[in-house]
């Protein structure tokens, strides 16, 4: 069955021992809202919490069907194997990396549903979880929906989930629409959190459509397309938006030189006593 480019999709469990582990997996991105996670199994002679391991995360949909979410980080794993031969590693390598740059156990679930469509590597998720939820690490209960207000319902999950998409999504558009420029995992990350999916891409089209004119503003007229790209959009993530974090986010990086230009034209006639024209 051919797998979307999205975290998982959705199959019930089951117990057939030609079941494959593309039909047990859980659409982690769509109605994450309706799924929650089961909690933390306790022993039966002890009655205390045991420590959960990969392998005994769940989730239950509301009505309780059980999905299985879980893909085995093992040599054998089948999941491990089609990544690792997606990326031309041998899965030791895969398993080492996914444990050294994800140590939790739900990210390392999360790298394992998408790793293969959008051929990164264990590091570059960890880059784009880091970016969003800082030195949180993804749990199973974050897979509940919380209530923070009067008809108001929060999930983590849904969140990571829909920024994953937008950020990776984001990554493989530049790739085919600006063959030769390569966008920076920070970079990508930055421009979604500020701009959301769809406006990430508009401003980097924007960006695109007039460098000619953006590129001379940044020293950068006599590089390729490609450099003059990267320069241009390390100084809208790196100057401009931080810069601009109390105002509304800037939407088109020409119209802000030109304003710009504007503002320091108005102080340098303010400032040796001429009117402006």
């Amino acid at each position: 069955m051919k797998e979307e480019n999205n975290i998982g999709n959705a199959s019930d469990q089951t117990d057939s021992p030609a079941s494959s582990e593309s039909t047990q997996e859980v659409r982690l991105v769509e109605e994450t809202s309706g799924l929650i996670a089961s909690p933390t199994p306790v022993d039966s002679e002890t009655q205390k919490p045991q420590e959960k391991t990969g392998k005994d995360i769940v989730l239950v949909s509301q009505d309780r069907t059980i999905f299985k979410s879980v893909y085995a980080l093992e040599v054998t794993g089948r999941r491990v194997q089609s990544v690792s031969g997606i990326l031309h590693w041998k899965p030791e390598t895969l398993i080492r990396r996914i444990k050294t740059a994800l140590p939790a156990v739900v990210e390392q679930q999360l790298y394992l549903h998408v790793g293969g469509d959008f051929r990164i590597q264990p590091e570059s998720l960890a880059k784009l979880l880091r970016s969003f939820l800082g030195s949180y690490e993804l749990q199973p209960d974050d897979f509940f929906s919380v209530s923070v207000g009067n008809n108001l319902v929060k999930n983590k999950f849904a969140d990571v989930a829909d920024f994953l998409e937008g950020a990776l999504t984001l990554l493989d558009k530049v790739s085919i629409d600006y063959a030769g420029f390569t966008m920076s995992m920070e970079d990508a990350a930055e421009l979604v959190k500020t701009y959301g999916p769809e406006g990430a891409e508009s401003i980097i089209d924007s960006i695109a459509a007039n460098i000619d004119h953006i590129a001379p503003r940044l020293n950068a007229e006599n590089r390729s397309f490609e450099r003059a790209m990267g320069i241009a959009i390390g100084f809208l993530v790196d100057v401009i938006i931080p810069d601009n974090r109390s105002s509304p986010a800037v939407l088109d990086m020409l119209e802000y030189f030109q304003d710009t230009d504007g503002l320091l034209r108005a102080q340098m006639r303010r400032a040796t006593g001429k009117d402006e024209e």
